[in-house]
């Protein structure tokens, strides 16, 4: 906001007015912060506080509810506080379009993101929302989004969204697309997926629905600027805005830091649609009275702690995998996804073991370090720095591995030699030194042509085992156990009383602690022994002896059970719930005892969910599926009945008790074949290691080096400590609160009765107010991650007897009185205009002849007639820079003008309606008679120097307006209609306006 220094008289003249409405402030070490609470006199009543927006302290439910209550149509920075909220913040509110109240949650040109994690602050948000300093995307949160909407549904909003998009290069002209969505509980940025729209319009004309991907007419430039597609462009650095569905119209966007719509390269041109400068807002309905808190106890409020989840920014790569020790192709000649780099993680001691496919281990992608140490390698848990002293040798992949008691690693895969000896897809290695385990004494062993290690898990004292094999041997005792079987973890010695006879290969065999199941997934038909239940890719099978398979009977994405192409990557028991990760985009959750379905996720482009993660209250879920989940699916390849639509890239988070997708982790990926991630470990430190077909990871500054895994830090759950000793001096009419400093804290939250009203830097542990009586106060530190500390105790105020005589902003000067300087109010129309029955009649039209000035000022507004020098005369449209200007003003005039006119109307009386038609801008305000009718862009009057909104018309029919005069405003005989016409700002290129006015009656 553009704020200007004043003359000494202006500024007292401004302190009379606030002192003359009496509007105590905040101060925080020269912040002034409004409190919006007069000083309460002994004997009244508290008073009704108006939350007008206009200070944290009186901070509005919404944009809307400011509107309703202030009429006010001054775009601009407003205070919002929801129930959801943790403290007040500043947000841009558009208060004219479509009848106002709009909230503004992302604004820019290309590079928007599908995150719901958004980009920017909302200080970032709120500025430069149309020039070419806000052409980089800034979007909110989805948190912070969902609290603005106070929990309604996107799905349930009853304005939907509106896009304000800019319709040519220089910014001058622009359009409002107005749209609902379906399919849409929570909030998303994921417009570009197959989310239902509907109720979709332009300026007003309605456009076809589709996705959110596309809708509206398509065709070129003329046609395509009623389309919408928001799906990434190849030719703009596979970038996605808000674009129109046409290749041609803007310019080349690469270096472009000027022009409002571009286009795709010049190598690339015809493969982007080209996408305008645009603004996103919503419109929620919130109400003061549908948020107003209860009062805090005196105990004060609790701790609060964000969610436990790993941060979705990556930490920076101390060493990483990378090249492919065994080149598999697939049937299409392409690198095999079953030859990934990393595959598998085991934890011993203070190294985690990385298994996988991988041929080197180096610090960076330009191979500084490089150390050939291909399929297994161990990195300390802390500094992620290689074990160099860990160095045994495989010959074929690793796909497995676990960590067994006494300082030893068990390793499954397709190898055939560990350190030159003979070792048959399974082996056990001392986790120091790399050798291989005397006392191991299994072998095994297959009559199959597959032959392999898939998984290994450990419950108790068992290791169990499952992929492609038939046999579990020691010395010469051998047990007949196809696909899976367990063995003791000491010697290897098979459980004879559980063995299997599953028909395909194992790929995930898991018990989880305490439980009497064993739940596995894979490629397999079943398990041929009598008795067996159904178990097609999933499994459930009895712990005790026996290992007694259950009938599962499930419901693949496509097909059925008897499909042959039906497999599981992944199952996994936490709790009451089993977890499944299948092929075709499943990622699921049963009850583990009846085995009834109680989640389901569905991902489209790239595909099968390949491993899971259970840490804390979350399941973690890789995939090779990288945009979008849709909760709630089931149905491949067609979404349908699903609840959101979220961006996915590789791995994301569920809650464990909720099912729901937990949207503040979102990790961002590069793989050198897109074939995703297949192994996770979440460690004894709270890291979350995730591995795959990987060579870039985002961090906090962007994309960086990721060879083949890379590692997440758990999020900041500690709230700082609570902050002590609170307390109060009154003197001067003022309060000043002070606190003694909390650990861990980076700002301090002052809260007042049933709300917070401040927010303070934490190096500043004081606040000084107005004196206010019986305020009830409390303090809270916050950090950087928002956890919030338990609050103070309640500090109450004593009573203040009579009216508190200090200004509370400054003193006035007692021998410069004035007159208080009051706002004038808009006249409002208690219904819309029903022509029915009544007869229209031009009362001035265009090319009106009107007397012109250049200036601001107050006196031309009265109602009189001009009089004095500086006036000449012409008609409209006036202005400059604008085309088809019937006036033009001299280019040395280009700042504000004053506009008045007359017209006669012989019998006001009859006058029913009155509308009044506008073209122009940047800003303008109209009277009749002197009455304020209507400000457009327009701040308060009698301060006004410049509009709040950059419009620049190209035409003069640019920016057409509609609204109704007061038909009591006029008189018999002569009307004056006075007009005050502002730039946005000394630099504007183009300023114009021009009016009709229509009256409708029953008889003139």
């Amino acid at each position: 906001m553009e704020t200007r220094s004043q003359t000494p008289r202006r500024r007292r003249r401004a302190q009379a007015w606030l002192a003359a409405l009496a509007v105590p402030t905040l101060a925080v070490v020269g912040l002034v912060l409004p409190s919006g609470v007069a000083p309460a006199q002994a004997a009244d009543a508290p008073k009704a506080v108006n939350y007008d927006g206009s200070t944290s302290a009186l901070a509005a439910a919404s944009c809307w509810d400011i509107k309703q209550t202030t009429r006010t149509t001054k775009d601009g920075l407003y205070w919002l506080l929801t129930k959801k909220m943790d403290a007040p913040e500043q947000f841009y509110c558009d208060m004219n379009t479509d009848g106002g109240g709009w909230v503004l949650i992302g604004r820019g040109r290309e590079g928007w993101t599908y995150d719901y994690t958004g980009q920017g602050t909302p200080a970032d948000v709120r500025s430069n929302i149309d020039n070419p300093a806000g052409f980089a995307p800034k979007q909110l949160s989805g948190d912070v989004v969902q609290a603005l909407l106070g929990g309604q549904a996107p799905q349930d909003m009853e304005d939907g969204y509106r896009v304000r998009r800019a319709t040519d290069t220089s910014g001058s002209r622009w359009q409002s697309l107005r749209f609902k969505v379906g399919n849409s509980a929570d909030f998303t940025w994921a417009f570009a997926s197959q989310m239902p729209v509907s109720n979709a319009s332009i300026d007003g004309s309605q456009i076809s629905g589709g996705t959110g991907a596309q809708f509206g007419s398509t065709g070129f430039w003329s046609g395509s600027q009623s389309a919408v597609n928001t799906q990434e462009q190849p030719g703009i650095n596979w970038s996605w805005g808000w674009a129109y569905n046409s290749t041609s119209g803007g310019r080349d966007w690469q270096g472009n830091t000027s022009d409002f719509i571009v286009s795709g390269s010049h190598s690339t041109k015809g493969a982007a649609k080209v996408i305008p400068m645009s603004q996103v807002y919503v419109r929620p309905r919130l109400t003061q009275a549908s948020q107003n808190a209860a009062a805090i106890a005196d105990s004060g409020t609790a701790e609060k702690r964000k969610r436990a989840v790993a941060q979705s920014n990556s930490q920076p790569a101390v060493w990483g995998v990378t090249g492919r020790a065994t080149d598999a192709r697939s049937a299409n000649g392409g690198a095999s996804e079953n030859y990934t780099e990393v595959q598998a993680f085991a934890e011993q001691g203070q190294n985690m073991y990385v298994g996988g496919n991988f041929k080197y281990a180096e610090r960076n992608a330009n191979g500084k370090g490089r150390v050939e140490q291909s399929y297994l390698a161990a990195f300390n848990v802390d500094s992620r720095e290689l074990v160099t002293d860990f160095r045994p040798t495989f010959n074929g992949q690793i796909k497995a591995l676990a960590a067994l008691p006494g300082n030893r690693i068990a390793v499954g895969g397709e190898f055939t030699q560990v350190n030159g000896q003979d070792a048959q897809k399974l082996v056990v290695l001392d986790a120091t030194t790399g050798q291989i385990d005397a006392n191991w004494k299994l072998k095994v062993t297959s009559g199959l042509s597959s032959f392999r290690v898939r998984t290994l898990s450990v419950e108790g004292d068992q290791l169990y085992i499952g992929g492609a094999f038939t046999h579990l041997t020691v010395d010469n005792t051998s047990v007949y156990s196809r696909g899976a079987g367990r063995v003791s973890v000491t010697d290897g010695m098979p459980d004879k009383s559980w063995t299997t006879e599953i028909l395909g290969e194992v790929y995930s065999l898991k018990r989880a602690p305490g439980s009497n199941y064993v739940f596995a997934g894979g490629f397999f038909s079943g398990d041929q022994r009598p008795g067996s239940g159904r178990a097609v890719a999933l499994a459930k099978l009895e712990a005790g002896a026996g290992a007694k398979v259950l009938d599962w009977t499930w419901k693949p994405s496509y097909g059925g059970l008897n499909n042959r192409n039906v497999w599981a990557w992944d199952a996994e028991e936490n709790r009451d719930q089993v977890w499944t990760a299948s092929n075709e985009h499943i990622l699921r959750s049963y009850d583990a005892n009846s085995l009834a379905q109680t989640s389901s996720n569905l991902t489209l482009s790239g595909g099968d969910f390949q491993d899971l993660q259970v840490a804390g209250e979350n399941v973690y879920g890789a995939c090779h599926c990288d945009q979008w989940n849709y909760s709630g699916a089931n149905d491949y390849p067609t979404p349908t009945n699903y609840s959101n639509a979220d961006a996915i890239d590789l791995v994301g988070a569920w809650d464990q008790s909720s099912k729901k997708l937990v949207q503040e982790f979102q990790p961002k990926f590069r793989g050198t074949y897109t074939q995703g991630v297949w192994g996770m470990f979440s460690d004894s430190k709270g890291k979350l290691w995730v591995g795959g077909d990987l060579r870039q990871s985002r961090g906090a500054s962007g994309m960086q080096f990721s060879g083949g895994f890379a590692t997440f830090a758990p999020r900041d759950t500690e709230p700082p400590a609570t902050p002590a000793n609170l307390a109060n001096n009154r003197a001067d009419g003022k309060d000043t609160l002070t606190w003694d400093a909390a650990a861990g804290a980076t700002s301090y939250q002052v809260l007042r009765n049933d709300r917070p009203i401040a927010t303070v830097p934490a190096a500043t542990r004081t606040l000084e107010l107005p004196a206010t009586s019986e305020a009830r106060y409390f303090v809270r530190a916050t950090d950087a991650e928002g956890n919030l500390s338990a609050s103070t105790p309640v500090l109450a105020t004593a009573k203040i007897d009579g009216v508190d005589p200090v200004d509370p902003v400054d003193p006035v000067d007692p021998v410069d009185p004035v007159d208080p300087v009051v706002p004038e109010k808009e006249w409002v129309p208690t219904e819309p205009i029903n022509t029915r029955g009544l007869v229209q009649r031009y009362m001035m039209g265009s090319g009106q002849s009107y007397s012109v000035r250049s200036g601001i000022g107050r006196d031309f507004q009265k109602g009189d007639q001009v009089t004095g020098s500086g006036w000449s005369s012409g008609r409209t449209p006036i202005g400059w820079g604008t085309l088809g200007l019937s006036t033009r003003l001299s280019t040395a005039n280009q700042k504000q003008f004053q506009m008045q006119t007359t017209i006669t109307v012989t019998d006001p009386s009859k006058l029913k309606f009155v509308r009044a038609t506008t073209w122009g801008g940047d800003g303008y305000a109209v009277w009749v008679n002197g009455q304020l009718a209507k400000r457009i862009n327009y701040p308060t009057v009698g301060t006004a120097e410049w509009a709040t909104k950059l419009l620049s018309p190209t035409f003069t029919r640019d920016y057409r307006e509609e609204f109704q005069l007061n038909p009591a405003a006029f008189k018999q005989g002569k009307n004056t209609i006075s007009v005050q016409v502002l730039p946005q700002s000394s630099s504007a290129r183009r300023v114009s306006f021009d009016m009709e006015i229509t009256g409708f009656a029953k008889l003139f």
